[in-house]
């Protein structure tokens, strides 16, 4: 995959809010609205950091917004 981790964790919280966590500890936070939307964002997210060199210093991505990502590093 092009995160280069695996998924260890998938959990839906009592706010219905999805969260995948990585075998290296990051925090994918999804909602169940617009998932496809969401996946497409962490993908361009991905190429975008695999650029940048911040890869690996990524501790939590949440990607409820409508337009946007949060970040966490």
């Amino acid at each position: 995959n092009r995160l280069g981790t695996t998924l260890v964790k998938v959990t839906l919280n009592q706010e219905g809010y999805l969260i995948a966590t990585t075998i290296k500890g990051i925090n994918l936070v999804f909602s169940l609205k617009d998932f496809r939307d969401q996946l497409e964002r962490l993908e361009n997210f991905i190429s975008f950091e695999l650029v940048s060199g911040k890869l690996n210093n990524i501790k939590n991505m949440d990607f409820r917004y409508k337009n946007g990502i949060s970040v966490l590093y």
